[in-house]
């Protein structure tokens, strides 16, 4: 059966929206799942004020009754008209397959063009944030650093495939080894600020 891209309408569907990168992730052990809430509000505009800047829609695509991807596209209306420009965006996107990660792309691309953007760009932030911008291209042996975006491996092949290119704005995230022991006088700083101040450190 074809993958068929809908536009999402209603709670049922927002849910669906919502709750399918856990069918994608669910033998990761390293993805770090957002609060349903969280992604809940960003959607819907309850929390989000980036939707109010211009025209945006939600995407799934179906096997039969089966979600199988998902994905946002949005256009930032005063953005453009400030930048003299026609640029629209995807953002969320989550695939099992390559065919319905051409499927959402290709329904974005549609949908962007319909309403004048030349260019489609993404993934980007849902909220103009930190958070799911761009795709992780290495690192995928242990958890993202926080903010970060993560996804499986093979979606840099979906892009390639559906010949999206990075745009060169490449962003790194280093790790620090914590030193085992403390020097004398950090520790003396350390327990003069708990005396002192009363700081403590939790767990």
């Amino acid at each position: 059966m074809p993958i068929i891209v809908r536009e999402v309408s209603g709670r049922r569907d927002i849910r669906r929206f919502v709750d399918f990168p856990w069918s994608i992730y669910k033998d990761d052990p390293n993805w770090v799942p957002p609060l349903k809430s969280e992604i809940w509000a960003t959607v819907t505009g309850e929390d989000n004020p980036l939707l109010s800047l211009g025209p945006h829609a939600l995407f799934i695509a179906l096997d039969g009754d089966v979600v199988k991807g998902r994905v946002m596209a949005c256009i930032d209306e005063e953005l453009n008209a400030a930048r003299d420009r026609g640029w629209g965006y995807f953002t969320l996107f989550e695939a099992a397959n390559i065919e319905a990660a051409a499927a959402l792309l290709e329904t974005c691309e549609n949908w962007l063009g319909v309403r004048g953007c030349r260019v489609c760009r993404g993934p980007v932030s849902p909220d103009n944030g930190d958070d799911y911008r761009g795709m992780l291209v290495e690192g995928f042996d242990s958890p993202p650093v926080f903010m970060d975006s993560y996804n499986p491996p093979e979606y840099m092949d979906y892009m390639d495939i559906c010949g999206y290119r990075g745009d060169g704005d490449d962003r790194l995230a280093y790790y620090y080894e914590v030193p085992k022991t403390v020097s004398d006088k950090l520790e003396s700083v350390v327990r003069y600020a708990q005396d002192r101040w009363g700081y403590r450190v939790d767990k």
